[in-house]
């Protein structure tokens, strides 16, 4: 029983982490949520090099609205994704830029109270239920 509650708690914990780094720091951004798939890119996967060749605004809106919006939107807040663009591009995103909440919920009302689904979707939070009746039957 410890064993799947330890489990659960570590998986639960690593599918929920956003990262713990400055948001200014565009560079502990880049080695956190894109490295790992830039430095070594293969097939379509831009390298690092072709990403310093973009503009601050093409990264930022890639990783909102463009091909890396599930990092993007998923991983990061605005800050870290305009950090990161800077870092990349090496020059400024907008001076007028400004971490905006705006478009968040204000009412907890949309929240599931099952954490699970507020971050891995219906499927993921189904996946992680049979992974642990599966460890305690299997422990059991």
């Amino acid at each position: 029983m410890k064993f799947a509650s330890r489990l659960v708690l570590i998986v639960t914990s690593i599918l929920l982490s956003s990262g713990a780094y400055s948001s200014e720091d565009g560079k502990a951004v880049y080695d956190k949520q894109c490295a790992s798939c830039h430095d070594n890119a293969a097939g379509r996967t831009p390298t690092k090099k072709m990403l310093n060749d973009l503009s601050a605004q093409a990264i930022v809106t890639s990783l909102e609205t463009g091909v890396m919006r599930v990092i993007g939107q998923w991983n990061m807040d605005g800050s870290q994704r305009v950090a990161v663009a800077e870092y990349l591009s090496g020059e400024k995103y907008d001076a007028a830029w400004a971490a905006d909440d705006s478009n968040s919920c204000a009412s907890s009302a949309l929240v599931s109270s099952d954490p699970l689904k507020n971050h891995i979707g219906m499927a993921g939070a189904m996946v992680m239920r049979m992974l642990v009746f599966n460890v305690r039957t299997w422990r059991d």
